[in-house]
């Protein structure tokens, strides 16, 4: 990997629906390895949009999204998408897969990985997150929690260099929160790169190398996790005090 260059390099994306107006406002940010970047904000305020975004699940109106130094285009985005993991908010895991063929699935039909090393690294992964005693359940047969945490196992199996995760903790019970959180802070002290969309503030705190405050598609506020326990802009600490209290 060159390193004169950021893992990922996000420049003035723009995207607008109909009816709604700018759902992105000229976002530019960058994420170099093993950085976790963490954004923060209103429901509405463009957060997963931008997640979608960089690897054009959703197309954008006006930018560019560089991967490793290469420009993400419609022609390259499926190469793409292989060295990006995403974990989405409401889990999107094959139902009728086993937890075992969820994680093998993508390494071996669009890496061409052998099933057999395929499978090996699937069980170390389902161990590492604690579902090896789950590896021929299906989806129906998790908690939320250990959906969450197979979903992170799948996004891993792939061998991505950054991880994508939507609201990862939004769709669980509060009990179960803290599983999937503890698996994230351990991915973060291995030195996997990550760019999360959350409103755990303790969490992010405690592993964000720099947090965003993104409101109406802009970036708000930016900086590290200090900067926001005593926040430059009187709209982020509105923001923090509305999650405290909720």
């Amino acid at each position: 990997m060159n390193s004169t260059h950021p893992l990922l390099l996000v420049q003035d994306l723009e995207k607008s629906y109909k009816g709604t107006g700018k759902v992105l406002d000229g976002i530019t940010f960058s994420l170099n390895p093993r950085e976790v970047k963490v954004i923060i904000g209103s429901s509405g305020g463009g957060k997963s949009t931008l997640l979608q975004c960089i690897n054009l699940l959703s197309p954008y109106d006006r930018g560019k999204v560089f991967l490793d130094g290469v420009l993400v285009t419609e022609k390259n985005k499926n190469v793409c998408r292989q060295e990006i993991g995403y974990v989405f908010q409401h889990f999107n895991l094959f139902a009728h897969l086993t937890a075992l063929d969820n994680v093998t699935l993508g390494p071996t039909t669009a890496k061409g990985v052998p099933p057999g090393e395929a499978g090996k690294t699937a069980r170390e992964l389902l161990e590492k997150v604690g579902l090896g005693d789950k590896m021929f359940n299906y989806p129906a047969e998790l908690s939320g929690g250990q959906k969450q945490r197979l979903g992170i196992a799948r996004a891993l199996g792939m061998k991505p260099k950054l991880i994508l995760f939507d609201e990862p903790t939004s769709a669980l019970d509060p009990e179960l929160i803290g599983e999937v959180l503890t698996i994230m802070k351990d991915l973060a002290m291995e030195g996997m790169t990550m760019l999360i969309v959350t409103h755990e503030m303790s969490f992010a705190q405690a592993v964000a190398t720099e947090i965003l405050f993104i409101e109406k598609g802009r970036i708000v506020e930016q900086g590290p996790p200090r900067q926001f326990s005593n926040p430059v802009h009187e709209r982020t600490r509105q923001f923090l005090h509305m999650i405290e209290d909720q």
